[in-house]
């Protein structure tokens, strides 16, 4: 079981994996990938500087990017609205490190949470099943603070 601490600053908190370090200043953590765990092979990135422009242009770009990976190494596993916050959308792809044979997988969400749009981008390999359960355990611990 991957431990879990909790990030705080001024607009935002939320769980994150204890491996993955923040790279500043933006909201951007990743791992220490020469570990070989596959929790450090995660990264997360969270943006909320939103409008509503921005909220539709990204959401078109993931509807876009179903169409360019046909023809791409890339395999969309899912897009359609997400079960969390409100008014959202998510993406998942997959693909396979040529040289390794490692499969990553990339989620990236865009929803409202007490009336504020955000977007997070998680990447992260091994299994789907547990990539999608440590995933969920940071995207449900997301606050807005104030």
């Amino acid at each position: 079981m991957t431990e879990l601490i909790e990030y705080i600053d001024k607009d935002i908190c939320f769980k994150l994996p204890k491996q993955l370090r923040q790279k500043r200043p933006i909201l951007f953590f990743r791992g220490n990938l020469k570990r070989g765990k596959p929790e450090t092979h995660m990264s997360i990135g969270i943006d909320t500087n939103f409008n509503t422009i921005r909220v539709n242009a990204i959401k078109e770009l993931f509807k876009n990017t179903v169409i360019q990976n046909r023809s791409q190494k890339d395999k969309v596993e899912r897009l359609g609205p997400c079960e969390f916050g409100k008014d959202g959308l998510e993406l998942l792809t997959s693909f396979i490190q040529p040289h390794t044979g490692y499969k990553f997988y990339r989620w990236d969400l865009i929803f409202s949470l007490g009336g504020k749009y955000l977007m997070i981008s998680i990447t992260g390999g091994h299994d789907l099943d547990d990539f999608e359960k440590l995933s969920k355990e940071v995207i449900m611990s997301l606050k807005f603070i104030g």
